[in-house]
């Protein structure tokens, strides 16, 4: 932001002049301070000669800053000299106020500096995680921006509250075949799934992978990779179960259900609901329902 003056300063000053003639001041002539701050007259003044007894002639005049803002103000008293022509001047009446200033935004090299960092990190990350064709995957270390066009709707200098880019980036990279990582991982998870369990399909999800070398031109990376497996149970089993829990309480039968190594959790539910709440003794009327 820059600070930029936005009213004025006007006040009244006294003239007083000894000399034995008038003087007369033009509209636009110009006071210069010591700390080389301008005032110029805003209407042809005549100031008139000293007395013969030797008292200065006064007047009063209004001056107005040359540049507008809040540094011309001048207290009671503080916009004081003496003007080529011998006439002495003073605000010794009213101060010298109304000059204001205000903030402006401008744009900076910083912000385009900033904003084109940010676009460019911003698009490498949209990179990184997208899917390519072929459910390809991007090797993080490879990824390298040619082609890159930053298009600024400001320019350095100009005023404006907000200032945005376009960008385009064409990127290179070495890719992988997601396809073939999650083969190879179901390959090595199914020989590591305890006896009893099998891996299901399509719960297999992994981690961005991390690179750990290369070696000869080739790249090797970390990958965890997770999967849900659930027991492998046989309809034999399930009619061995049913026969245990068959005629008894809910409580009981949910003791005898929990125990079974391969389940994880269990409920039991009676339809219609106002039956007793007792599994029925037919196998038939017993159902095994897993998620």
């Amino acid at each position: 932001t820059l600070t930029v003056g936005d009213q004025t300063a006007t006040g009244e000053i006294v003239l007083r002049n000894a000399s034995e003639v008038d003087v007369s001041i033009g509209p636009g002539t110009v006071i210069t301070t010591f700390e080389g701050d301008q005032y110029q007259f805003v209407e042809p003044i005549v100031v008139p000669a000293a007395t013969p007894e030797g008292r200065a002639g006064e007047t009063v005049a209004i001056v107005s800053a040359a540049t507008p803002g809040g540094e011309s103000n001048r207290e009671l008293g503080m916009l004081s000299g003496q003007l080529q022509d011998g006439v002495y001047y003073s605000n010794r009446t009213t101060p010298v106020s109304g000059g204001t200033d205000r903030q402006i935004a401008v744009v900076t090299e910083e912000d385009l500096a900033k904003l084109q960092v940010d676009a460019e990190r911003t698009l490498a990350s949209l990179a990184m995680s997208s899917t390519l064709a072929g459910n390809l995957r991007i090797v993080p270390s490879t990824l390298a921006a040619t082609d890159v066009e930053n298009r600024f709707d400001h320019q350095p200098g100009e005023e404006a509250e907000r200032v945005s880019i376009e960008s385009t980036v064409t990127y290179e990279a070495l890719a992988f075949s997601t396809d073939e990582l999650i083969a190879i991982a179901e390959a090595a998870l199914s020989s590591s799934v305890p006896e009893g369990f099998e891996l299901r399909p399509g719960t297999l999800t992994f981690d961005p992978p991390v690179e750990s070398g290369e070696s000869n031109g080739l790249r090797s990376m970390i990958v965890s990779v997770n999967g849900e497996a659930s027991a492998s149970v046989s309809a034999g089993q399930l009619d061995d179960l049913a026969d245990d829990i068959s005629g008894k309480s809910e409580r009981d039968a949910l003791e005898i259900l929990n125990a079974q190594p391969w389940i994880r959790e269990s409920s039991v539910t009676f339809r219609p609901s106002w039956l007793p709440k007792r599994i029925p003794s037919e196998r038939s009327r017993i159902e095994f329902v897993s998620s």
